[in-house]
């Protein structure tokens, strides 16, 4: 019977965490002010 129980049942993979994304993306929120600020004085005129 305990054989039965553990065909039955698969092994869950274990989980990994997902990794955060805000160290990768901190350089672009960043420089996105400035970005923006150009973008805004070039479209003005």
């Amino acid at each position: 019977m305990a054989q039965a129980a553990a065909v039955a049942k698969p092994p869950t993979p274990p989980r990994r965490r997902r990794a955060s994304a805000t160290p990768r993306r901190l350089p672009y929120l960043l420089i996105a002010p400035a970005g923006l600020l150009m973008l805004g004085f070039i479209a003005y005129p």
